[in-house]
Formats: structure tokens, C-alpha cells, sequence
């Protein structure tokens, strides 16, 4: 959801962003989560996904000029497999690294092993 608001004269950007549809019937089984925000970068993604979905013949290269938000399907794989390879790099050298993924089921073959991948290099614990 996306919206502005005009005060005096300037125009201000917000939007709800969810990882889900916050359905009770699975709240049971896993939480969503929300985010409420006029952070102005997340916006500018937002508004490109949207125009994206309103004119998707303007092209999927539209959607690499997001800077805070993975579109999905056609960026996340990769955008996930670049993180995790930064957490193994940073676990290697010793420094902080985590990995922490929201979802309802993993099923990716390719994910499961650069997790594994992840696990082996010390990043992983429990």
C-alpha cells in the first residue's frame, strides 16, 4: 500500500510494506511482518514496484534500480546468494556475521546449499 500526504508544500511518501497478507487463519502458525514508513528510499522502491505492476511493460530492468527492496521473482536469488556469500566472507575474518531468513517453507535446492554452505564456514549456530 503507498500514499502521499502534501504538508504546506511539500509532498511526503508512506507506505505499509508486509511480508505477508496478516491472515489470522495462519497467525497461529507464523507471524507477518509490517512495516509502516516514509523512509524516502524505501518509497522510491515501492513506488518503482507499483509503476512496475501498473505498466510491466516498461521491462524488469526498471525494477534493478531498487536500492532497499529485493523485487521478487526476478532479483531475489541472486540478491540473497550476494548477502549470504558477504555473511560466509565476514564470518571467515573473524567478524560479525548472521543470516536471518522469514519464511513459510524452504523448498530451493540451490538456497539449501549455499545455507549448508553458510553452516560450514562457522556462521550458523543452533
Amino acid at each position: 500500500m503507498r500514499d502521499q500526504k502534501r504538508v504546506k508544500s511539500k509532498t511526503h511518501h508512506y507506505g505499509f510494506v508486509s511480508t505477508g497478507n496478516v491472515n489470522e487463519k495462519t497467525a497461529r502458525l507464523y507471524g507477518d511482518h509490517c512495516l509502516l514508513t516514509a523512509n524516502r528510499f524505501i518509497m522510491a522502491d515501492v513506488n518503482r514496484i507499483f509503476n512496475f505492476l501498473e505498466k510491466p511493460e516498461t521491462g524488469l530492468h526498471f525494477l534493478e534500480k531498487c536500492r532497499t527492496l529485493i523485487p521478487s521473482p526476478g532479483f531475489i536469488r541472486t540478491e540473497i546468494n550476494k548477502l549470504i556469500d558477504a555473511e560466509i566472507a565476514a564470518a571467515r575474518k573473524g567478524h560479525h556475521a548472521e543470516i536471518i531468513l522469514k519464511m513459510n517453507s524452504m523448498a530451493d535446492a540451490r538456497l539449501i546449499e549455499k545455507l549448508t554452505d553458510a553452516a560450514k564456514s562457522g556462521l550458523l549456530s543452533n
